[in-house]
C-alpha cells in the first residue's frame, strides 16, 4: 500500500478525529473520583452512620457518597 496515498487522503485525518472525539468523551464521563461499591457495602456504611454527604444522581439510578473519612463511594 502506498503511504503517501494514505496521508494525502481524508481517512487518515477522520480516523484520528474519531479517536480523539472518543478519547474526550471517555475522560468527561469519568465519575469525578468515585469508586463503585455493592449496594450492601452502602447500606452497611449508611446503618454505621459513616456517610457524610449524599447526593442521589437522577437519572441514572446512582447515589454519591462521601465518607466521613473522605472516601467517595
Amino acid at each position: 500500500m502506498n503511504l503517501k496515498r494514505l496521508f494525502k487522503g481524508p481517512w487518515l485525518w477522520i480516523a484520528l478525529t474519531v479517536a480523539a472525539v472518543l478519547t474526550v468523551l471517555s475522560l468527561a464521563s469519568s465519575n469525578n473520583g468515585y469508586t463503585e461499591i455493592d449496594t450492601a457495602t452502602m447500606v452497611k456504611y449508611l446503618d454505621g452512620a459513616k456517610v457524610k454527604d449524599v447526593t442521589f444522581v437522577e437519572g441514572d439510578q446512582q447515589i454519591r457518597a462521601t465518607l466521613s473519612n473522605g472516601k467517595k463511594v
